[in-house]
């Protein structure tokens, strides 16, 4: 259905810093199953991290698959990972272990910020959650090209992308938050000697 490629990142307009992200080992979406394709794309590796594998949309994808995946998404696409759940359910996908291009990352955002796009303003409103939500349950019900039990399993991913994973990132958030407290505390609190002394002990243990 698609195939996919490594990526260089440029850090905006600093031509000197850059990343590549390749797709090795497990994260290569080549010879994965639905299952496989839908659990990489939708479900976070730790706290709010995803694999880049939305970047795949701008591969090189089949046309009468695009054309098709378009015609059942409703409305208009605001996150690619949304539109990009019925090409896991097209078919397999390829990978290439080359940096055939580069992007700049968040000049795009910048862009649409100051052009007041509308699709821009769509992904800051309110429950825009809820309308993700439509859209790919939408698109699921509506693709012809799977059963009833892979439809059912998309469905309980994407119900779990939509609610589950936002109130982890959160607890994430929180975690962190009480961590930095808590260092702080016993930063201003505790003598230099008592905090090496605990910092020892932790290793050992």
């Amino acid at each position: 259905v698609l195939v996919g490629t490594a990526i260089r990142t440029i850090d905006g307009f600093n031509e000197q810093k850059y990343h590549d992200i390749k797709f090795s080992g497990w994260w290569n979406p080549e010879g994965k199953s639905t299952f496989q394709l839908l659990l990489a794309l939708l479900f976070p590796i730790s706290g709010r991290k995803w694999i880049k594998n939305n970047l795949f949309l701008q591969g090189l994808i089949k046309t009468d698959e695009l054309k098709y995946c378009l015609k059942i998404f409703p409305g208009i696409m605001t996150v690619e990972r949304h539109f990009m759940l019925l090409l896991a359910l097209s078919g397999s996908w390829c990978y290439l272990d080359k940096i055939l291009y580069f992007r700049r990352t968040e000049v795009g955002n910048e862009i649409r910020k100051k052009a007041k796009d509308p699709i821009y303003k769509k992904l800051k409103k309110r429950f825009s959650n809820l309308r993700a939500l439509n859209q790919m349950l939408t698109g699921i019900k509506h693709h012809q090209q799977v059963g009833l039990f892979k439809k059912t399993y998309a469905a309980l991913i994407v119900l779990a992308y939509v609610f589950l994973i936002p109130l982890h990132g959160k607890y994430i958030k929180f975690s962190t938050s009480m961590e930095n407290l808590v260092k702080s505390l016993l930063k201003n609190f505790l003598p230099e000697a008592t905090i090496s002394s605990l910092k020892k002990k932790l290793k050992k243990d």
